[in-house]
């Protein structure tokens, strides 16, 4: 989370910062929020006399929170001396990417070889940036509120059997 709050800014606007590609003169609030994940899921069952069964269930959830505002404050309410450049941005970026890649191998010499893999994932992805409860925001140039979010899963799922009779493989993702 970023945020002002309950507070007063006076920012002239005569300097410049860059942040993650944004060019920032005056009051900046933002906050950003990349996260990458990788799971690796690997399951085997060998069975000699009768059956050789493997399974396997992966259940992800993930979630994220970005935030970014002003609440119950004045930004720039005096104009004495400004830039203007001077601007006022309210910024918040979310990036999720995740991979799952999952296997199961069930083998039998004799009767039965069974191998199953499940993969269920929920992603909660959320983001917010504003102004809000009676706040008084003031620039020369301009007042900018963005959000950005973006989600990439990507899931590999592989299942194999074999035996002498019967072999049974599955491969669900959700």
């Amino acid at each position: 989370y970023s945020y002002a709050q309950d507070s007063t800014l006076n920012a002239l606007g005569k300097s410049a910062l860059t942040l993650k590609d944004k060019n920032i003169q005056g009051v900046g609030i933002n906050t950003y929020l990349d996260d990458h994940f990788k799971e690796i899921i690997i399951n085997g069952a060998l069975g000699i006399e009768l059956a050789g069964i493997a399974g396997t269930v992966d259940v992800n959830t993930i979630e994220n929170e970005a935030e970014s505002y002003i609440t119950n404050s004045n930004i720039n309410i005096s104009s004495e001396s400004t830039s203007d450049e001077q601007s006022v941005d309210v910024y918040a970026q979310n990036n999720i990417s995740s991979e799952v890649y999952g296997g199961s191998l069930g083998v039998s010499g004799n009767v039965a070889g069974v191998g199953a893999v499940s993969e269920v994932a929920t992603i909660k992805n959320n983001t917010y940036a504003g102004i809000k409860n009676n706040s008084v925001v003031n620039a020369k140039k301009s007042v900018n509120v963005q959000t950005s979010s973006q989600e990439n899963y990507d899931s590999i799922l592989v299942a194999g059997a074999g035996s002498g009779q019967i072999a049974l493989a599955g491969a669900v993702n959700v």
